[in-house]
């Protein structure tokens, strides 16, 4: 059997894998839920801070004013969520990815059979990626319908170019967590490893010299690409660098692995 068609059944093994563990449900449902309530919160957050207001007494409390709510704030709730609530879900569930393989036996009885290490652990990324373009189908879809109903804007391809971004975003931080998986030999020291390798990651973007180029700072422009007020184009260096800082992680994670006693 050639890699291509290993490759292939054991993509369709992890891709039955995460349905059957729940992993791809749960992440698909907790990406639509904040895809729904970004343009829902968005919209009636006004109305509900003022109820709230209208319920004090006159005087006893701080007067809050919000502005009427517009599409921007729809962008911006939406950002934040996939972001940050949705990608800190997505990297959780993804931490034991290789190490639970390991420590449960499951990937020496699949390597002893003729498997590539590589090929392996290839096929356990690309099934995270395909859970990943499931959710961002999902929660880009639900958002633009929700989004018409309640602004009348119907977004347009900058809607796509934002789901780029945010695969892009995804794909790089899930490198980075298959690498702890793979270095750690239990599922919270790859937790441990994945939040220190943020943490450290986040800490270098904000360098003046790093600021504009990383692969963490596509959260900081994604409203204004899904406005249209920016393009993908307008980053090149953050392309290169998530494109570059994905397939380093990858292969030091593969070297890394072969080199493994299992």
């Amino acid at each position: 059997m050639t890699a291509a068609r290993i490759f292939l059944v054991l993509l369709g093994k992890e891709w039955k894998e995460s349905f059957r563990r729940r992993r791809a449900p749960i992440l698909v449902l907790v990406f639509a839920l904040f895809a729904i309530l970004s343009p829902i919160l968005a919209r009636y957050m006004p109305d509900i801070l003022a109820a709230l207001m209208a319920g004090q007494a006159p005087g006893s409390g701080p007067v809050i004013t919000m502005p009427e709510p517009t599409v921007r704030d729809s962008f911006d709730q939406l950002a934040k969520n996939l972001t940050q609530n949705c990608i800190f879900l997505l990297l959780l569930l993804s931490v034991g990815t290789v190490v639970e393989e390991k420590t449960r036996g499951y990937a020496v009885l699949v390597l002893t059979r003729g498997v590539p290490r590589s090929v392996f652990l290839l096929a356990k990324y690309a099934a995270l990626l395909l859970v990943v373009l499931l959710c961002l189908v999902a929660a880009f879809g639900l958002f633009a319908y929700y989004n018409y109903l309640l602004f009348d804007t119907w977004p347009d391809d900058h809607l796509l170019q934002g789901c780029a971004a945010v695969f892009l975003h995804s794909a790089f931080l899930l490198a980075a967590t298959i690498l702890a998986s793979t270095l750690a030999r239990s599922v919270p020291a790859a937790a441990a490893g994945t939040v220190g390798g943020y943490l450290v990651l986040s800490a270098m973007s904000m360098l003046p010299i790093l600021r504009d180029g990383s692969p963490l700072a596509w959260p900081s422009v994604l409203t204004s690409i899904l406005l249209g007020q920016r393009h993908l184009a307008d980053f090149p260096w953050m392309l290169l660098t998530s494109v570059v800082g994905t397939l380093a992680f990858l292969g030091i994670a593969i070297r890394l692995f072969q080199r493994q006693e299992l």
